[in-house]
């Protein structure tokens, strides 16, 4: 748990739902599509075609809008709410929302049955 100050007072605390659990999004998504473009540069068929979203672009937009949601909530409410509750979900719904659609489900399949391996490449373009 990390807790800020700013000009001399305390601010919110940083913990799981704002560095943890989306670290760890990015990396899941940034991870399939390093995988999904080793598979379109290597010797086989790409599975996906089209302008595809990458997911890691998804994932991200989701954070930066978890974030303005959590600075506009105490705005129209009167109580604080974990960033948890905010930033988790946006990131989830944009990055399975940019896998959803084309034909047959897009990429959401694989990206939902997607397990990283030591044999993928890690090195990112």
């Amino acid at each position: 748990l990390l807790v800020t100050k700013l000009e001399g007072t305390l601010g919110g605390a940083l913990g799981l739902g704002d560095a943890v659990f989306p670290s760890l999004w990015v990396t899941l998504a940034r991870q399939f599509d390093v995988h999904v473009t080793s598979r379109q540069e290597g010797q086989e068929k790409p599975t996906f075609t089209g302008n595809r979203i990458p997911l890691f672009t998804a994932s991200m937009i989701g954070y930066i809008l978890g974030c303005l949601a959590c600075d506009l909530v105490p705005v129209i409410s009167t109580t604080g709410v974990p960033a948890l509750v905010y930033i988790v979900p946006f990131m989830v719904l944009s990055t399975l929302g940019a896998a959803a659609p084309g034909e047959g489900g897009g990429e959401l399949e694989a990206f939902w049955n997607f397990k990283p391996s030591d044999d993928e490449p890690t090195k990112f373009p």
